[in-house]
């Protein structure tokens, strides 16, 4: 469902406990000689939900505790992308995206902080994010926290906030999957 309707879990609501812990094989192949973008496979397997589990959701706003992105004091010591798009990467030390703006950056930070993030910058335009910090529940003194980081290496701050998070809410799902 998170990759469907492009939500992490604590967007989710109305769903029952099994759907965390339930694990289904899907095997499903685009049309011959077709290559599909994110983009394009996300209403693909909101469809197979729907068909498959009797998915019924709908979409609702809602205010959650949260992280609002922001300049810190002092400026922001981002680099201006000059290059094309690049592909980015986010493991547990760290994220590295050529070309990403603050508005696709700061929902990405919502994984390492467990929390939405909003882009509260005001920074227009594209830029190079190299940011390196410790993951979370790793005691290593030789890496800063995700918090230290994106103000030593960036200038930006994540401030406590409640934020509008768009969310999916669950109306009926089926623990059984329909046959093909």
């Amino acid at each position: 469902m998170e990759l469907a309707f492009a939500v992490d879990q604590n967007q989710i609501f109305g769903a029952p406990d099994w759907i965390y812990s339930e694990r289904y094989d899907i095997d499903a192949k685009a049309e011959p000689g077709v290559s599909l973008t994110y983009e394009q496979v996300k209403p693909r397997l909101e469809r197979l939900l729907r068909q498959r589990l009797k998915l019924a959701s709908h979409r609702e706003q809602k205010q959650l505790d949260g992280y609002e992105l922001a300049i810190a004091p002092g400026g922001p010591k981002l680099r201006r992308s000059i290059g094309a798009a690049g592909t980015g990467s986010v493991s547990p030390g760290g994220m590295r995206f050529p070309t990403i703006s603050m508005s696709v950056f700061a929902p990405i930070l919502a994984t390492p902080v467990g929390k939405p993030v909003v882009d509260k910058t005001g920074l227009k335009g594209n830029y190079d994010i190299d940011l390196k910090y410790s993951p979370t529940g790793n005691a290593n003194a030789n890496a800063p926290s995700i918090f230290a980081a994106l103000q030593d290496q960036l200038g930006l701050l994540l401030q406590p906030r409640k934020v509008a998070v768009d969310t999916l809410v669950i109306d009926h799902v089926e623990r059984q999957p329909a046959q093909n």
